[in-house]
């Protein structure tokens, strides 16, 4: 994987990659604060026509 990279990138641009991508590995994501429940009102029987 990494061979076939360096054939398509710069070994520099290469190196910049994987140090890019490792960077959000070692920082713990942040939990996003849940939406709260939208109260769902019970949804009446339509009425037949």
């Amino acid at each position: 994987m990494l061979k076939a990279l360096k054939k398509m990138f710069g070994k520099g641009e290469v190196e910049q990659l994987a140090a890019e991508s490792a960077a959000p590995v070692m920082q713990p994501p942040v939990p996003a604060p849940a939406p709260a429940p939208t109260p769902v009102a019970p949804r009446k029987p339509e009425a037949p026509t």
